[in-house]
C-alpha cells in the first residue's frame, strides 16, 4: 500500500482507538459528548425523569 492509504488507516485507528477509550473508560464524559435526549436513543442510560 500506498504512504497515502497507510496514514489515512493510522488517522481511523486513532480515532477509533479514542472513541473507545471514552467509551470504556471515560463514559461520563463520553455520555455528555454524544448525548442525544430523542427517544429511542442507543446513548439513553437511565429511565427518562432520572439523571443529572
Amino acid at each position: 500500500m500506498s504512504k497515502k492509504r497507510w496514514m489515512v488507516l493510522a488517522a481511523w485507528l486513532v480515532i477509533l482507538a479514542l472513541f473507545f477509550y471514552l467509551f470504556f473508560f471515560q463514559s461520563d464524559l463520553f455520555y455528555r459528548l454524544f448525548h442525544y435526549s430523542g427517544a429511542g436513543s442507543p446513548f439513553v442510560v437511565t429511565p427518562s425523569g432520572g439523571g443529572d
